[in-house]
């Protein structure tokens, strides 16, 4: 085994017993920072699924992925895993559901497609006058390219 297999499987180990403990103690954000610094997306996803406040969390994670994380790619996978998440969430929770932060997702992802499709399913609900909202957000903040992708 080499010395830096020996350091990862180490860290694994590590990061897994203070996991146990931040879950133990209900300290969510920890285990999500923590996670976060180690790239371990399983252990973020895990801990917004097992938390009582999982819109809360989904908040912390998007901010975290659109305001502090540098690397492109690691960028790129927390935010389609906040959208997993969510689209899991969406099918038994209506209520309290961040219709906003899924449409800066697709911005973030270039999803336009999804836009659109998020778009007229709120249309078509109780929650219209959210997706109008989110319509004048896209056509007041987003780049022009993408709102004609998204009306398209």
């Amino acid at each position: 085994m080499t010395s830096q297999s020996k350091w990862t499987a180490a860290w694994k180990t590590l990061s897994t017993k203070k996991f146990k403990q931040c879950y133990s103690e209900g300290n969510f954000k920890h285990v999500i920072g923590i996670a976060m610094s180690a790239r371990r997306i399983d252990a973020v996803q895990q801990a917004i699924e097992n938390s009582t406040e999982p819109e809360k969390l989904l908040g912390y994670c998007f901010t975290i992925a659109t305001e502090t994380i540098r690397n492109k790619d690691f960028r790129t996978n927390v935010l389609r895993m906040i959208l997993l998440v969510y689209q899991r969430r969406q099918a038994s929770v209506s209520s309290n559901f961040d219709f906003f932060k899924i449409a800066k997702i697709h911005f973030h992802l270039d999803l336009p497609e999804s836009t659109s499709a998020l778009f007229e399913k709120l249309l078509q609900s109780d929650n219209y006058l959210t997706g109008y909202q989110i319509a004048f957000d896209i056509v007041d903040k987003e780049q022009q390219q993408y709102t004609t992708q998204v009306i398209n």
